[in-house]
């Protein structure tokens, strides 16, 4: 009987240890993102990273614990095979055992309604599995540790209100990221990882390193133990390996406002890393997501693979972006332009590596971006994530499509409009939206393919118009007793003007609008049939988006009086005296006094004065 009970107790030992096994070969990491639906609801998706080399992800629902009231179920709606080794088509195609092979697992939940106002400290959302590989170089002990999958959602008070919104009907979309994380790398080699975060709602991004957590419901959660033993000093802000493990080794810098993270290590490993994404809104912190995965860094031999060159092209009459330096590193590139302005460019890629058969590697273009229509085709001014009309991609090879051999062109465009200023409220009334796109050219290079990454910046700019020059403007009554004027137009290049408009005022009252002037060129104007007394004049010009301009100068109509001294019939001096034409004052206009003996019929000038006054 004892002897059976051993035998039991030892197939529930191994049993036991081979599930901890198997649990701790499979789960690579992921993240938690939120959407606010049109209907007020949210939904929030769960995606999973998965060894291709492990046992399979066979669960078809997950589940988010929260502090914001019940749990919440996804359901799973996709599975992607991502880091494909060798262009393997599927993850059962990669060789065993593959470092960095990795299928995607992506969770969704239906529409959900949250109650309430988050707290100060957020609203979390969870998730958590044990457990990690068991080959993790940066921690200890690492198959016995597991994950914490993350995200916060923060009050948020609108400017002028006194308290935070009620979480119903939603206001926020989470930062989210345009692609799966392409996380393997060449021991010895420069290496680049993009998160390529977005955010739907445009709010401020920022980056940084942030604590893998391995258990616990918190927060508090329980921290990831890091490996310290010499000469180890990994941490969650220096996870990837630096000059303590290898003299030649370039520490890893990560740039808080793109998440770029750029690195060479000659140590081999898995990194474990976690990057966090704050979003803000008016300088508040209204959410925060956290992306859990590791970094593989494996030997590829000594033969060089260059990557691809990136190279742009400008065309005459388009702006041009201007590379932007960060710690002396470019870091993106940026352009500025005014709403209805097109935006047009060219990238150039060059690679003259070849495979092992001496035929040349093939380069593909990749391009993501908010505004920018998706993959395969570009093509679609209808499809983007943001406002369209979207930005697209054009092929400029010999055979078409977005992979070839030796070089790649495409060409980029993209016709801003009013509707990419005013996408949305929440930019602080700064008239301007920045709209950010990810390209990218990689070889087919085995193991690793090489690449070249560029970010662009486009930031949109309303058009503020300017108001016609009425500084000299000639004012006059018209025999019929019409008053016409003139102006100069303003400087203009077609982007910011719609129409003038004239306003009026009559005797000292309100100002308001009498007429509109839609030609840009026009340059007078006459006031048929006005009130009697004093009639001032301003103009402003309608342009840009919905945008007016500040007033012009202020004119009025000449108004004169006669006053005979002394008494008639016995007169011999005419007082006369008059209004300036600005209502500011004279500013040194010249007035000019002309004559008429009573019934001759003939003008004659007889004399000029910046005065108001003038004795005859």
């Amino acid at each position: 009987m004892k002897r059976l009970q051993r035998r039991i107790f030892g197939v529930l030992f191994i049993l036991f240890f081979l599930a901890q096994s198997s649990n701790a070969s499979h789960l690579l990491g992921g993240e938690i993102v939120w959407e606010c639906l049109p209907t007020g609801k949210y939904r929030f998706t769960l995606t999973l990273y998965r060894d291709c080399t492990g046992i399979p992800l066979t669960q078809t629902t997950q589940t988010l614990s929260t502090n914001a009231g019940s749990t919440i179920t996804c359901t799973r709606i996709a599975t992607n095979y991502i880091n494909k080794e060798c262009n393997a088509p599927t993850c059962a195609g990669a060789t065993v055992p593959y470092i960095g092979a990795i299928e995607q697992h992506i969770y969704r939940s239906g529409p959900i309604t949250l109650t309430g106002t988050p707290p100060a400290s957020g609203w979390h959302f969870q998730w958590s599995s044990c457990c990690r590989p068991g080959t993790v170089t940066n921690l200890q002990n690492s198959g016995s540790q597991g994950y914490v999958l993350r995200a916060f959602m923060y009050p948020y008070t609108p400017p002028g209100a006194t308290a935070p919104l009620s979480a119903n009907p939603c206001y926020d979309n989470s930062p989210d990221f345009l692609e799966a994380p392409d996380v393997t790398v060449c021991s010895g080699f420069d290496a680049e990882y993009l998160s390529l975060g977005f955010d739907k709602d445009l709010d401020s991004l920022y980056y940084d390193w942030d604590q893998p957590k391995q258990s616990g419901t918190g927060p508090p959660w329980t921290n990831v133990v890091w490996n310290t033993t010499t000469p180890n000093n990994y941490s969650s802000t220096a996870p990837l390996p630096g000059t303590a493990q290898n003299a030649s080794n370039v520490p890893a810098l990560l740039d808080n406002q793109l998440g770029r993270i750029q690195f060479k290590s000659y140590t081999t490993g898995s990194f474990a890393t976690c990057i966090r994404i704050e979003e803000y809104r008016y300088g508040q912190l209204i959410g925060a997501v956290f992306r859990d995965i590791p970094i593989f860094v494996k030997s590829c031999g000594s033969v060089a693979n260059n990557a691809p060159t990136l190279a742009f092209g400008w065309y005459p009459g388009y702006d041009t972006l201007t590379p932007v330096f960060v710690n002396n590193k470019l870091s993106y590139y940026e352009m500025t332009v005014y709403a209805k302005t097109p935006v047009k460019f060219k990238m150039t890629s060059q690679d003259f590596d070849l495979k092992p058969d001496f035929t040349p590697q093939t380069i593909t273009f990749v391009g993501q971006g908010g505004n920018l229509s998706p993959r395969p085709n570009y093509n679609n001014i209808n499809n983007c994530f943001f406002q369209s009309p979207c930005a697209t991609i054009t092929s400029l090879n010999s055979g078409g499509g977005f992979t070839s051999s030796l070089n790649n062109d495409v060409e980029f465009n993209w016709q801003t409009t009013c509707d990419h200023l005013t996408y949305q409220q929440y930019l602080g009334g700064s008239n301007k939206n920045t709209y950010e796109f990810f390209f990218r050219f990689e070889d087919n290079s085995c193991p690793i393919p090489a690449f070249s990454y560029a970010t662009v910046k486009i930031n949109v700019l309303n058009y503020p118009p300017i108001p016609p020059d009425l500084s000299n403007s000639c004012i006059s009554y018209q025999p019929n007793g019409d008053i016409s004027f003139d102006w100069v137009p303003p400087a203009d290049t077609g982007i910011q003007f719609d129409s003038y408009v004239i306003f009026r005022s009559n005797a000292g009252g309100a100002f308001t609008g009498i007429d509109t002037i839609p030609g840009y060129l026009t340059t007078t104007y006459t006031d048929a049939s006005p009130p009697a007394g004093l009639n001032q004049y301003f103009m402003r010009t309608l342009g840009g988006c919905s945008l007016v301009s500040v007033p012009s100068d202020t004119i009025q109509s000449i108004e004169l009086s006669l006053t005979a001294v002394p008494p008639p019939p016995n007169s011999s001096v005419a007082v006369l005296s008059w209004n300036a034409k600005n209502p500011s004052g004279p500013y040194g206009e010249t007035y000019q006094i002309w004559r008429e003996i009573c019934g001759s019929g003939n003008w004659e000038l007889v004399d000029s004065t910046k005065s108001l006054l003038y004795n005859d």
